[in-house]
């Protein structure tokens, strides 16, 4: 596993006790959501895609169907969470020094992160929560598949 990988991985349930009072600060959660949204994927197209025109045109599912679940989420956090395990997902698919397969290790992640938050204060574990984590995982390793087979070369 590389190191960032390691870090993004370790930084997920680290925002754990911290979440609420980010988000009770930012005033339309809703807006800086999709903000970072749009430099999520915007990093995704330039960085793993470079411009290519056939991943660009096969991520587009991939997309629609992230968009397909997270609009009709009523909390902000369950978007966070597609959001932050999309990044997941797409991160360990694209490690190459990664020895189980990235699903594995989102799921694992996101039992850790519910884990974590089950012993906190006012935080409570969410089987739902784990399921949307693995659904942004999937979506995003789908999104990795795509750059390694179309976009870039090699894999991190």
């Amino acid at each position: 596993m590389s190191w960032w990988l390691f870090l993004y991985s370790i930084a997920i349930p680290a925002y754990a006790p911290f979440a609420r009072k980010i988000m009770s600060v930012i005033p339309n959660k809703v807006f800086v959501f999709y903000i970072a949204s749009v430099v999520f994927f915007l990093f995704y197209f330039a960085f793993f895609l470079k411009g290519k025109t056939i991943p660009v045109v096969l991520s587009l599912p991939v997309l629609f169907m992230a968009g397909y679940v997270v609009f009709p989420l009523r909390l902000i956090e369950e978007k966070v969470h597609i959001l932050e395990f999309m990044g997941l997902g797409l991160f360990a698919g694209m490690d190459r020094r990664l020895k189980i397969h990235p699903l594995v290790l989102v799921l694992a992640i996101a039992l850790i992160d519910e884990g974590f938050q089950y012993i906190l204060p006012r935080r409570y574990f969410d089987l739902r929560d784990v399921g949307l984590d693995v659904i942004g995982g999937f979506l995003g390793w789908l999104l990795a598949i795509i750059s390694f087979k179309f976009g870039i070369k090699k894999k991190i």
